[in-house]
């Protein structure tokens, strides 16, 4: 219920602010953090993620971040180098999940600290087989992909505008896409239908991707 309580947090933030002036009158110490903030969130996943080799000299990278809202995070990398060679690693938190193991912390401390939370996360990490074939189709999907999803983002704004009505996930999960071809980096996020690890979800085409990815991946870590 991670998603639906920032939603509620940040409708409270909002009320908030008509009576700012009143509770900073009443007292002057500053309030206690409750909650991971977004930025210390991702923070937080990068610094567990971060002993996934990066290759030198590559041709093309994707990162694959899944953040649910119900089960552990994961992230699937794949590197193709100059050679043509294929690496790919599939890591998952396991236990815990980080944001919940964070906020922990922090409830109990009173602090964000990052050394000692992400000691704290377990990860497990697979080398996954993936021919250059298969890493090829990726490459060409990735990009089809955020083309559609930037379609369908102009097709939700024109409905915006119209209806004024946007959908929005309240418990849904946080895909985000890193791209690196040369000196080339796309990078985005997206908040969607919750991850599945028996089907392809998703609204948008990105994320519908992503998803598949995922499975294929699972498929592969069972063998």
């Amino acid at each position: 219920m991670k998603k639906l309580f920032l939603t509620l947090l940040f409708k409270a933030i909002i009320i908030s602010g008509f009576c700012g002036q009143i509770s900073f009158a009443q007292s002057t110490q500053p309030a206690p953090i409750t909650l991971i903030s977004s930025e210390n969130y991702e923070r937080t996943l990068d610094a567990t993620f971060t002993e996934t080799e990066k290759k030198t000299a590559l041709r093309y990278s994707v990162v694959l971040r899944f953040m649910p809202s119900r089960n552990t995070e994961s992230e699937i990398t794949v590197q193709v180098d100059n050679k043509g060679q294929v690496h790919a690693t599939l890591s998952t938190v396991t236990g815990t999940s980080v944001w919940n193991l964070a906020n922990e912390y922090i409830q109990r401390t009173g602090i964000f600290n990052l050394e000692e939370i992400t000691r704290r996360v377990q990860v497990r990490r697979q080398e996954i087989s993936i021919d250059s074939t298969k890493a090829s189709i990726w490459h060409s999907e990735a990009l089809k992909s955020l083309g559609q999803t930037s379609i369908e983002l102009q097709q939700d704004f024109i409905q915006l505008q119209k209806t004024g009505e946007v959908t929005i996930f309240l418990d849904g999960s946080i895909y985000e896409m890193r791209f690196t071809q040369g000196v080339t980096e796309i990078r985005c996020a997206v908040m969607d239908a919750e991850v599945d690890d028996h089907k392809v979800t998703g609204r948008s085409s990105l994320v519908k991707w992503m998803n598949s990815v995922r499975l294929n991946f699972w498929e592969h870590a069972k063998k």
